[in-house]
């Protein structure tokens, strides 16, 4: 599925799962792994730290993972490392993702990421994602 999507079902999510009265999730903007010149790629900090579900993408903006953590900044930094220049080296072979997009989580409900990540692997099917994945016998 593409990311373009990716509102319209957390939206669906929300309205589905969620009390109104919650904080709403933070969803960042694109981030391109491999930035043009001048174009928007990553800041000096690492998108969204703390609890929540990160999204990754290949060029085509099909969505080939989704992966939750307790702090997102340290699980990114487990697939990604990047230079002074910005350059990022991707830690994982056989894989070719382009950019990602993180959703944070309140504060007060950490525990909503194990259930948003599941609700998207089953939504999105990703290629890369196995466990979780509902398979029927």
């Amino acid at each position: 599925m593409k990311l373009e999507k990716i509102n319209e079902i957390i939206e669906s999510y929300s309205k589905e799962y969620r009390s109104q009265k919650l904080e709403p999730f933070k969803i960042s903007l694109k981030y391109h792994l491999f930035p043009q010149k001048d174009e928007y790629g990553w800041p000096e900090t690492w998108p969204h730290t703390g609890s929540g579900v990160y999204i990754i993408c290949d060029d085509t903006d099909e969505i080939i993972y989704v992966g939750q953590s307790k702090e997102l900044g340290l699980r990114l930094s487990s697939y990604f490392s990047f230079g002074e220049n910005k350059s990022v080296r991707i830690k994982h072979n056989g894989w070719h993702p382009t950019s990602l997009v993180t959703i944070s989580v309140p504060k007060s409900s950490p525990f909503e990421r194990l259930s948003l990540e599941e609700f998207l692997i089953n939504k999105l099917n990703p290629l890369y994602n196995i466990i979780g994945k509902f398979v029927e016998t």
